[in-house]
């Protein structure tokens, strides 16, 4: 998601019918860029003497400084302007400029860069061409706010019959089954239901076993350029050797090629590879083991970066240079480009073997997600938002009428340490606290007028701080130390339980209990 700061760029004077050279034709005379928006021209500028890194040696160009109103990700691009343009960023100063990115083609042929700045930090923008190319344009720039986490799509692969490939996420971003996989096998562990077989290559040489699935342009789909994250549970048949450069891949999910989008496989190396179509492939050696269960993930920053990972640890990142483009018409599970397969070798990259639990995310997961996915098959990943199932309810009403009820909001991943309870339909004036356990109860203790849900080993969170006062209260909650003796944190596959007692004139009561699986 991006909050839109417009960079203010100086025009070309004119002067008696005839254009003067602008004042920032150099780094030297470089114009301040206040947030704002306007277009340029660098049509009478000139090719300064620094070095193009990209772009075919450049084109004529107009220099701007930046200064950063706030730390954070900011995004300057060219999209939509009118010729072939090209990009720079430095810090340093000038003479002594230390170049961090240089972009061409990021947006059809206009060009984004991303970088992170801290507040205070100063920057040069260069703006030119590509190979000599001048014109006119807009230049934009971002503050780049980091996507909460999404789960966009969730395939489980759980059916026994049927085309429909269900996404089982709130999208309902389904698809269907092409050609022969093979439905209802064994899962990849405990959670994840079944699993499917993508037995579409078998040696390197094409067969009739071509299975895929075709998934609709969607756009939540569609949206997916950078700040995404998939991951999923893959069994390979084999691990693709000796085939030509740019084959051999098992393409687990990813948009049609060749053009636009991006997608994502296991490479001969073997590997990984996550390519922007038409403007990088990431790719990164790694031992894997066909014939047995791994859980692999990768997650594509906002910066553009690809980071790895296998069996839930991070085994490295790849560097990039911004997102992908457009996508095109659809998307794929366990192929890449199925209309275009060049003679007896791999080039549709057609996945050769078993995958469960593909999931597609808005955002680019943590390391403390990814490792909460593969000890938690079949689980998916939460953003800020609500969260945990109630029981035991409806409580006993108190004396409003009403029953009291807790809710939870935050994330199912303990490592976000993002938690808030909320205590409602309380008696107002009246104080209380939460409790917490791992053990779930049904009782009703001596002179209350309720149920505690909860059994064995009790938290409360009673400190001074904590007590609420009705009709609504809340909390949030240390996830690293839950109020037991001694405290303890919340692990990654554990079940919590939490509950609101609360006083009611001359006896007590308690809200229904809510489980939160992590």
């Amino acid at each position: 998601m991006n909050r839109s700061l417009l960079f203010t760029l100086a025009a070309t004077t004119v002067l008696g019918g005839a254009a003067n050279a602008q004042v920032n034709d150099d780094c030297s005379g470089a114009s301040t860029l206040p947030l704002g928006a306007t277009n340029y021209d660098t049509s009478a500028a000139t090719l300064s003497p620094e070095v193009w890194s990209c772009a075919l040696g450049g084109g004529p160009d107009l220099w701007y400084s930046f200064s950063a109103p706030n730390t954070a990700i900011y995004t300057v691009e060219t999209c939509g302007s009118s010729y072939d343009t090209a990009l720079m960023v430095f810090d340093g100063s000038c003479g002594a400029l230390n170049e961090l990115a240089c972009n061409d083609d990021s947006c059809a042929v206009q060009s984004s860069i991303s970088f992170p700045a801290n507040a205070g930090d100063n920057f040069f923008v260069r703006v030119g061409g590509w190979n000599g190319s001048a014109g006119t344009g807009m230049i934009t720039a971002s503050e780049v706010i980091p996507a909460t986490i999404r789960n966009v799509a969730h395939y489980r692969f759980d059916e026994t019959s049927g085309s429909v490939c269900l996404d089982s996420s709130p999208n309902a971003n389904h698809g269907t089954y092409v050609g022969a996989v093979a439905l209802n096998q064994a899962g990849a562990a405990a959670g994840s239901g079944s699993s499917a077989d993508f037995n579409g290559i078998h040696g390197g040489v094409l067969s009739s076993f071509d299975g895929y699935v075709s998934i609709p342009a969607i756009q939540d789909l569609d949206d997916l350029r950078n700040d995404l994250s998939v991951a999923a549970w893959i069994n390979l048949n084999r691990i693709p050797q000796g085939m030509p450069a740019g084959s051999g891949i098992n393409r687990i999910f990813g948009n049609q090629g060749p053009g636009g989008g991006w997608s994502w496989g296991v490479t001969d190396n073997p590997g990984f590879r996550f390519t922007t179509h038409a403007i990088q492939d990431y790719d990164l050696a790694t031992p894997l083991s066909p014939g047995s269960w791994t859980h692999v993930a990768v997650s594509f920053d906002v910066l553009g970066d690809a980071t790895f990972y296998v069996n839930g640890a991070n085994i490295g990142t790849v560097p990039g240079s911004g997102t992908a483009t457009a996508p095109g018409s659809e998307y794929h599970i366990g192929v890449w480009n199925p209309i275009s397969p060049c003679g007896a070798f791999d080039c549709a990259e057609f996945f050769d073997g078993l995958l469960d639990d593909l999931q597609v995310y808005e955002g680019a997961l943590s390391d403390g997600d990814v490792a909460f996915l593969f000890s938690n098959p079949g689980e998916v990943v939460t953003g800020s938002g609500p969260i945990g199932n109630n029981y035991c309810g409806p409580a006993i009403p108190n004396s409003t009428g009403q029953a009291g009820t807790i809710s939870a909001n935050g994330s199912n991943n303990p490592s976000n340490n993002d938690l808030t309870l909320t205590a409602s339909m309380l008696p107002p004036g009246q104080f209380g606290y939460f409790l917490a356990g791992q053990t779930q109860g049904f009782f009703n203790p001596p002179a209350s007028s309720g149920i505690i849900c909860l059994q064995g080993v009790i938290g409360r969170f009673n400190q001074v701080s904590q007590i609420i006062s009705g009709p609504m209260g809340s909390i949030s909650v240390d996830l690293t130390a839950i109020p037991t003796s001694p405290p303890v944190a919340v692990m990654p596959g554990e079940s919590w339980n939490f509950q609101c007692w609360y006083r009611d004139g001359a006896t007590n009561n308690f809200t229904d209990g809510i489980n939160i699986q992590y």
